[in-house]
């Protein structure tokens, strides 16, 4: 058993239909979407008691969750995801920008439900 956990567990609801990824075969491999969060804020954001949002880049690779992403999401679609926060770096022209964290659904121990 690993003493670390890499689990992040979202509610909300799609911004914009999804974009996909797909192979010469027509196959999908890939969707990315925003997917929008709001949480109420604490003391210190930005008024005590006010709703905050948050936004999430959301990149899926698992066949079962691509099919219901491809049949079923649509800009404001509310989904359920459990999936992992992955950082990546943003290069331009040969220097780091800086470095997101995506969320991903993948094939193993991830889900996406469509609720």
């Amino acid at each position: 058993m690993s003493d670390v956990v890499n689990r992040i567990i979202l509610v909300g609801h799609i911004t914009c239909s999804p974009e996909f990824e797909t192979e010469a075969s027509g196959e999908k491999t890939a969707a990315r979407f925003w997917l929008c969060t709001t949480w109420n804020g604490t003391d210190r954001e930005p008024a005590p008691g006010a709703d905050v949002l948050g936004w999430h880049y959301v990149v899926c690779t698992k066949p079962h969750a691509l099919r219901a992403i491809e049949n079923r999401c649509r800009a404001g679609t509310r989904v359920y995801l459990e999936g992992r926060a992955r950082a990546r770096m943003i290069v331009e022209n040969g220097l780091t920008r800086g470095v997101v964290t995506d969320v991903t659904i993948e094939p193993e121990n991830c889900d996406l439900v469509v609720l």
